[in-house]
């Protein structure tokens, strides 16, 4: 059920991811997981530290110096995040303390943070049946204060999600090779067909997705009575009684969420999925940490 504008709570949350990823430099494990180790250009070598990631190790360099070394980087470019986030009336949904919208939000928010304090540029492409804003990318500590306040309008939400739209607006309009795009949605409604913009956005840019779901996504509720649920699009309503409905309800959500898990697989994109009634903090750090040491993708 919406609410009269969406409240975001954030600023515990960057707090807390700072200190989840204290043993490492944020930039570099951000910019290492964008790209990988591609655009850094070798500087030195120098003494390892013992807070630091340990893929920075030049194993040869340590057995020739008798101590741990590791390796130096110019990085030779800026980096610019683009966070397309779904704003459809999907998104308005929760059944906790917080809607998905709410809750993609602030993820939203606590990365931008971290982006921005990092010297890099931030945008926010929110979409449903076309893009309801855009906010430019800027590296400026203003951006940050932008990106929430147009994330917590009630007014840029609403419709059906339609990903080909703005998949074909990226990849038109976006021409930056050093970005990272961020794709945060449910992916309910993830039109049928799109494998082609997938695989072209990847090839294109490096990608990253967060699945974002509340747990009657997954789930109907545990209950002797019948529940009614209501489209948001249309208004028609459908009378369900759980007791009967739940394993099939079950198996389709199963089946759904896989099919979409193998899009992005076949797409090369990692895609982290996300639970409203969990804590985003500590599974986003270790997606990042693990991309940057060139882990497999989730």
């Amino acid at each position: 059920m919406a609410k009269e504008g969406l409240k975001l709570e954030f600023g515990n949350a960057i707090s807390r991811f700072e200190q989840a990823m204290k043993k490492f430099q944020i930039r570099r494990v951000i910019y290492r997981s964008v790209f990988r180790g591609k655009g850094l250009e070798f500087d030195s070598y120098r003494e390892f530290g013992p807070t630091e990631d340990a893929s920075l190790i030049d194993w040869k360099a340590s057995r020739r110096s008798g101590k741990l070394m590791a390796r130096s980087y110019i990085e030779e470019r800026d980096l610019t995040v683009y966070f397309i986030v779904d704003a459809g009336s999907n998104m308005l949904f929760g059944s906790g303390n917080k809607l998905k919208a709410e809750y993609a939000g602030e993820v939203t928010s606590v990365l931008s943070h971290l982006i921005v304090n990092s010297g890099d540029s931030a945008s926010l492409m929110m979409f449903n049946d076309g893009v309801s804003k855009y906010l430019p990318p800027s590296k400026t500590q203003n951006q940050f204060f932008m990106i929430t306040k147009f994330l917590s309008d009630i007014g840029f939400y609403g419709r059906r999600a339609d990903f080909r739209i703005v998949l074909s607006k990226i990849l038109s309009e976006i021409h930056n090779p050093s970005s990272l795009i961020v794709l945060i949605s449910d992916f309910n409604s993830m039109n049928k067909g799109i494998d082609r913009e997938l695989k072209l956005l990847s090839s294109k840019f490096e990608t990253i997705a967060f699945m974002v779901r509340d747990p009657l996504d997954e789930q109907l509720p545990s209950s002797n009575n019948q529940v009614v649920f209501e489209d948001p699009q249309s208004g028609k309503q459908l009378l369900v009684d759980p007791a009967i409905a739940s394993e099939v309800y079950k198996k389709e959500v199963l089946r759904h969420k896989a099919k979409i898990k193998q899009i992005f697989l076949e797409s090369g994109i990692d895609l982290l999925e996300l639970n409203t009634h969990q804590d985003f903090v500590v599974p986003i750090a270790s997606f990042l940490r693990s991309r940057a040491r060139g882990g497999s993708r989730l």
